[in-house]
């Protein structure tokens, strides 16, 4: 299917590479599965540069774990903060018409070599728009 107007447009302003040292940057943050912080941090500042209003914050580990139906963990994330995220961009103050990214850092960790750890990040991006 061809690319509308409206999405050539669009793709024509992204700066490639900007974008691809961008993900460089992020995948040089170790961000093992429980220990995504400090790559939420890294993309809560991107978002504000790219003028979001970002909403970052510590999410209670030890109180949603209490809730009868909470799903459980794949890893203890108890020594290790956890971060939600979300960037929000506004056309303008009397615009009802917003766009919302929220954020979920993801790890794989793997090998197929005896003995050797490798990892592949993810960031996993919810797009809503409101209008």
């Amino acid at each position: 299917m061809p690319l509308t107007e409206i999405e050539r447009d669009a793709l024509s302003a992204l700066d490639e590479q900007r974008l691809i040292d961008a993900l460089r940057d992020l995948l040089r943050i170790q961000s093992l599965t429980g220990q995504e912080a400090a790559a939420q941090h890294w993309l809560g500042h991107h978002m504000r540069q790219l003028g979001l209003d970002v909403d970052l914050w510590t999410i209670d580990v030890a109180s949603l774990q209490k809730h009868p139906q909470f799903p459980g963990m794949e890893v203890d994330r108890s020594k290790h903060e956890a971060i939600g995220l979300v960037g929000t961009w506004r056309r303008d103050s009397f615009s009802m018409d917003t766009l919302m990214l929220s954020q979920k850092v993801i790890t794989l960790i793997g090998s197929t070599t005896p003995g050797a750890q490798s990892w592949l990040m993810g960031v996993s991006t919810v797009v809503a728009l409101v209008t």
